[in-house]
């Protein structure tokens, strides 16, 4: 996010796309290109020099195929194990998170669906969205950047592009969340619960930490948009953009479930990629549908008098008054025309929610009954 972003900013836009500096920052280009090919190199004769009993040796479990397998497991393990070692400020957030454990008594099913919160990483879901919705909100920042000195009519409008990133992110990154958890499902499933009582808990404990990560990265869209102009944020604005925002991630947590439940990897990674469509396209509808006016009413006055001023001297005053009156006439529907619409945004929204809410149906069903080998 920040190597991405930070384009935004008009310091690293300058230093990267100026011609006017180019000759002067020359030498530190040539010294970023150089670290970063010498940083390649050191990594690759990393890689090469890695074996298993080392601390950092670490096989991605998202490449791997559905069914459970001895190393899955044992990599799942040695993951969670790193991750609570690694950094002293997580270890302190995990210990506390697994502390908790020691005083939990899961007499009942809600109690047993609860300890199902446990597993996803080692961090709490709450601290993994809350740290997913501040590097969105740092990102978000960094856009600001570039719509603060936008030549535009308003700055929401250069920003509203950018949303689309924020809006299918959070939950598609939260539910991913499932695919680590496959490896161990054998296992848990022959805990005191059943698996109708097992696949719904899981759900929701997933659902839970997605809900965070939208939560933290909606409202940043939403400060965003008040910082930039406090008069956009209107009460319905704010509410199809909600609208918007929540029908995408219902679909998302729908569509990324339902890619988890699938055996073969590469006919997952297939269908993951191809769910993005109908989300992209929904935020592209619901953001378009939101954009307000390109040009303010002051900019249209001053182009119609600019007009004006170029036929004043070859029309008759009656040709020139209908003229005018035209001219103010198509600039008035114009400006009509280009207001935002908030119940495109609502229609996009609820669409590709209920598409969701179908899905979420869909994979549970799926995951209900699926074989675990």
């Amino acid at each position: 996010l920040a190597q991405f972003f930070n384009l935004y900013s008009d310091p690293v836009a300058q230093f990267w796309f100026q011609r006017a500096s180019a000759s002067k920052n020359l030498p530190l280009h040539v010294l970023v290109l150089v670290a970063g090919w010498t940083a390649i190199a050191a990594w690759l004769w990393r890689l090469s020099q890695l074996r298993e009993e080392m601390r950092d040796y670490e096989l991605p479990l998202q490449g791997q195929v559905g069914v459970s397998t001895r190393l899955e497991r044992m990599l799942s393990a040695r993951a969670a194990a790193a991750r609570l070692l690694k950094n002293p400020s997580t270890r302190v957030i995990c210990d506390l998170w697994h502390d908790r454990l020691a005083n939990l008594h899961a007499t009942s099913i809600r109690g047993r669906q609860r300890l199902l919160r446990y597993g996803f990483s080692a961090l709490p879901p709450f601290a993994m969205g809350v740290w997913m919705g501040l590097a969105l909100l740092a990102a978000l920042w960094l856009v600001s950047q570039s719509a603060l000195t936008a030549k535009v009519s308003s700055h929401v409008n250069a920003v509203l592009p950018s949303f689309i990133f924020f809006l299918v992110m959070p939950t598609f990154a939260s539910a991913s969340g499932l695919l680590m958890r496959r490896a161990r499902m054998p296992q848990e499933l022959l805990l005191p619960i059943s698996r109708r009582e097992y696949v719904g808990g899981l759900l929701k404990k997933l659902a839970n930490g997605a809900i965070v990560s939208w939560a933290v990265a909606h409202l940043a869209m939403l400060s965003l948009v008040a910082l930039l102009d406090r008069s956009a944020l209107t009460w319905s604005f704010a509410a199809a953009l909600t609208a918007l925002s929540v029908g995408i991630q219902v679909y998302a947590f729908g569509a990324q479930t339902g890619a988890a439940s699938i055996q073969r990897g590469g006919k997952r990674n297939v269908v993951m990629a191809a769910a993005l469509t109908p989300t992209l396209l929904a935020a592209v509808i619901g953001l378009t549908a939101l954009t307000g006016p390109t040009t303010s009413r002051e900019v249209s006055e001053q182009q119609i008098r600019e007009q004006i001023d170029v036929w004043k001297d070859s029309l008759r005053p009656e040709r020139l008054a209908k003229d005018e009156a035209r001219l103010r006439q198509h600039a008035e529907e114009r400006w009509q025309a280009s207001q935002p619409k908030p119940a495109r945004a609502w229609l996009a929204g609820a669409t590709v929610g209920a598409l969701g809410a179908a899905g979420i149906a869909m994979s549970r069903r799926r995951w209900l009954a699926m074989e675990f080998g």
